[in-house]
Order: C-alpha cells, then structure tokens, then sequence
C-alpha cells in the first residue's frame, strides 16, 4: 500500500513538473523574455509559490508583468504605440476598429459620437439638479491647474448624494492613488462599461463598491473628496474610448489602449439634451454681460461641454498651439514654461486667448489675457490687462515637430533676437509628463527611430 502511493506521489510530481515546464516554454514563446531569470529559477519560483516578473516580449526594457506593461504604457504612450504599430498582434497590442474621423462641429454644446466609437451611452453621475453647472471643469478646457487642457471633468456633486455609477458596467479596480490628495489615502475606481468603453472615478474618498463587482447605471459607486464648498464632494471623471484615435491616447490602468474622450457626448439622448438645455439657460446665457471670469469656472473663450483639444498641427501656418519651453530647463523663472494660445473659436468671445504658465506643478502665471499677431512683420502683442508686452517670433514647422523661436518686453517690439530669446516645441497627442520624458531620455523617443 505504501509502494502504491509513493509511485502515485512520485507520478504526480513527475506530471506537475511536465506540466510547469510546458508552461514555461509557453511563456517565454508567447509572453517573452524573462528578466534576469533562467528558466531553472523561473521553475523554482513558480514551484515555491514566490511571485515572478516577465516581461513582455518586446517591451523588455520597459517594463515587467502584464499588469506592470499597462501601468507603464499609460505614462509611456508613444513608446507603446511605436511598439505596437510593429507588432500589432502582441496581447498587450490587440486594439479595437478605429471610429471615424468626425468633423467638428462649431459651437456646439457637446459633439457627436463618430461612427464606429463605443455603442455604450451614459446618464450623469447624480441627478442634474444636485449638480452645479458653474462649477464643471468642461473637457478640453484650459483651467487652472491644467495648462494642458483637461481630458477630463471636473464634476461637483451635493454631499447628500453619492458619486453614481455612468452606466452599467464591472468593477475592475479600487485602488489607493499615490499622490492624490494630501493624505495619499484618495482612491481610484475604475469601471468597464463594455464595447472599448471604460470609465475611472477620481479623487475618491470613500468607495462604495468592491473589485469585480457588477453595477447599474445610477448605483453609488463612491463618496469624492471634500471641497472648499462644504456643501459638495468632488465627482471627478475620466472616460476612455478604445475605437477612438481622434485625442490623447492612453493606455489607462488595465485599458490597452484608447483615447481620453467627453462624457458628455457620450450621454443618452434624453439626458443630453436636459443638460444642455440647462447649460444654455445657466452658463451660455451670462457670457454675454461677465466681466469677472474668476467667478465661475468654464470661460467664454471655451465655453462648452466640450471644446476642442489644443494642438498645433491642426492650425499649421498660425502660432495657434500649446508649445513646450525647450531652450532652458523648467524652473520658477522669467520665461513661462508653457504657453497656451487660444483661437478665436467662441461667439462670446471674439479674441484669441493666452496664457503663460510657469512651472506648471506648482507654479503661477507669468501672464494671462489675450493675443494677436501680424504674421507679415512675425510680430505678437500679449495684453494681459496690467501691461502690454510686444513680441517677434519665427515658426519653424518643416520637422516632424513645430519650433517656435520666441522673444519679447515691455514698451516696444525688439528689433532683433538676443540671447533672452527661448525655443518652445509643440505639443504631440501624448501627456506632458510623456514629452518631458522624451526631452531627458531622446533615446526612448520613438519618433527617433
């Protein structure tokens, strides 16, 4: 009896190994290359429970694990996607159709959803009344503390009222965010409403769901962080379209791929059309007569649900852009590290908007205000309400990315370019933090290759 089962034990461990070695095998066939590991201690880890990292096969200089190639490609979107233009039927790379390139529509509340994007349509997170429309944050617009222009909401909701779920859907993550709020102890949720459609609530509080767990569209999903106002928690949102190609692209959390796209266009039709109508009477109404753009937060110069997201290439021949300062390194200086300058795209707002940020992780304005340009003589005026500033500049857009060269002061236009003069680059469809990336490691750039 105890020959029997010793042969049997011996068996069994004889058809465990097999089975770990041709997993192995399969691994670094179809997964890639294991780091630092040979496949012997690969074996032993696997068979003393003890976690390993293998990295993706062709990613294997940036990152581990298939959850850690997700959370890196968020961050590294231009690397990924050079990756992936190549290999296109690696897991981390499968994407879905791509939508339609959809016109713009001029002065619209919110746009239409291209043909080919997400199927899925939402409601609001609470109900329209519990939310103040002078305090959204509209995509796209560029306010405060995003230079960049938000690809996402800000969204305040009453206290009494809990942060609800945009549409059914599954809950893939909760999760601690370092670096949110000042505690580090605010949550991220994120959900997949189905058809390349995922949503993550920010700036989470209290979560009120569980990883895996199944919603309908209007359960409470969290309670957001408080605010100034302490009548109100913070619904902040984002929501990613993996058919889309038409923005920032993104590989979010878990999502392979997609681009940040407006909730708003997203909405049902009947709750589209509650909301705008209300945006209408509420917002679009008071432009016409403010004075003090501090006292609500979307602007006459982006005054919609959403406005477009401000890049360069889609105004060539204009100094229209958001440009990079390039020729010095950031710093709490003389010359803003960002500078914003705003079409004239608004009816409540018929010049073109600037704004120099310095610094923007912790920096103020340089100056604000409006500009134009005299694309003749290369001559810009910045008017900033306190002083004007002349300027010359010279466009440079024969490479693959806009130079703009750069000078100005009080008084009177210079007469020529001195060493006070700074390069500033245009902004690519990637983040910020991506671009600066790029600029202290050009070797990781793919554009150069």
């Amino acid at each position: 009896m105890k020959k029997d089962l010793l042969i049997l034990a011996i068996v069994f461990c004889f058809l465990f190994i097999v089975g770990i070695s041709a997993q192995l095998f399969i691994k670094i066939k179809d997964v890639g290359m294991v780091k630092d590991q040979t496949a012997l201690s690969w074996l032993w880890l696997k068979l003393s429970g003890k976690s390993t990292r293998v990295q993706s096969k062709g990613f294997s200089t940036m990152c581990s694990s298939r959850q850690d190639c997700f959370v890196f490609c968020k961050s590294n979107v231009g690397r990924c996607n050079a990756y992936c233009k190549k290999n296109s039927s690696h897991e981390l790379c499968k994407m879905f159709p791509a939508a339609r390139p959809q016109a713009w529509v001029k002065n619209a509340i919110t746009q239409p959803v291209p043909e080919g994007a997400s199927k899925v349509r939402l409601i609001l997170p609470a109900p329209l009344d519990a939310i103040p429309l002078d305090e959204i944050g509209a995509f796209g617009a560029h306010r405060w503390g995003h230079p960049e222009g938000l690809d996402h909401e800000w969204i305040s909701i009453e206290k009494r009222v809990p942060v609800g779920s945009w549409a059914d859907g599954e809950v893939v993550s909760v999760r601690i965010e370092p670096g949110y709020g000042g505690d580090g102890k605010e949550y991220s949720i994120l959900v997949y409403y189905g058809d390349g459609l995922w949503g993550e609530h920010m700036h989470v509080k209290t979560p009120l769901v569980k990883e895996g767990q199944r919603v309908k569209a209007e359960d409470p999903v969290a309670y957001g962080k408080d605010l100034e106002n302490p009548s109100y928690h913070f619904g902040e949102f984002n929501l990613v379209d993996q058919h889309r190609r038409d923005g920032v692209q993104t590989w979010h959390k878990f999502i392979k791929g997609g681009t940040f796209v407006s909730p708003f266009d997203y909405l049902r039709d009947d709750v589209k059309k509650a909301l705008e109508e209300e945006w209408q009477k509420e917002i679009l109404s008071q432009f016409s007569t403010m004075t003090d753009y501090n006292s609500i937060t979307p602007t006459p110069w982006e005054p919609y649900l959403t406005n477009p997201l401000l890049f360069h290439k889609d105004h060539k021949g204009t100094l229209v852009g958001e440009w990079f300062l390039r020729s010095r390194p950031w710093a709490l200086d003389d010359a803003p590290d960002i500078l914003i300058l705003l079409p004239v795209q608004s009816p409540y707002y018929q010049r073109g908007r600037v704004m120099a940020v310095d610094d923007p992780a912790g920096g103020p304005y340089d100056f604000h205000g409006d500009w134009n340009a005299d694309y003749a003589q290369n001559r810009i005026m910045f008017e900033t309400g306190q002083e004007t500033l002349y300027g010359i500049f010279e466009l440079d857009e024969s490479g693959t990315q806009a130079k703009l060269k750069l000078e100005y002061q009080k008084e009177s236009y210079p007469t020529n370019f001195s060493s006070r003069a700074q390069i500033y680059t245009e902004r690519e469809f990637i983040s910020q933090g991506e671009e600066r990336h790029y600029w202290e490691r050009p070797e990781d750039d793919p554009r150069r290759w």
